[in-house]
């Protein structure tokens, strides 16, 4: 499976096949995130990997810099794991495109 997908691919996704994982703040969380998405700041990092193994895992943060690193981590210890690229301000993008 691909490391990393688009805000298109991640919307045609099944909801009840994914985990969709905000890696930003919580502060940033609460002013907006992915439709479905849980927050997972750094100090929950380590509860990615209690996700249940039927999961896809998609990560993001602001940019798209970050989650990278975690997608890596994650399909090294076997997970289904992807980042959106371009992060949340891609999708913002996207959904405002979308809605013009």
């Amino acid at each position: 499976m691909k490391e990393s997908i688009t805000v298109g691919e991640l919307i045609e996704m099944d909801d009840s096949r994914i985990a969709v994982c905000d890696l930003r703040d919580p502060v940033s969380f609460g002013f907006g995130t992915v439709k479905g998405a849980e927050n997972y700041p750094p100090e929950r990092l380590g509860e990615l990997f209690d996700i249940p193994a039927d999961k896809k895992i998609v990560v993001f943060c602001q940019s798209g810099q970050n989650s990278g690193e975690i997608v890596r981590l994650l399909r090294d210890s076997g997970r289904d794991a992807a980042d959106i690229i371009g992060g949340y301000r891609e999708y913002v993008r996207f959904i405002m495109k979308r809605d013009d």
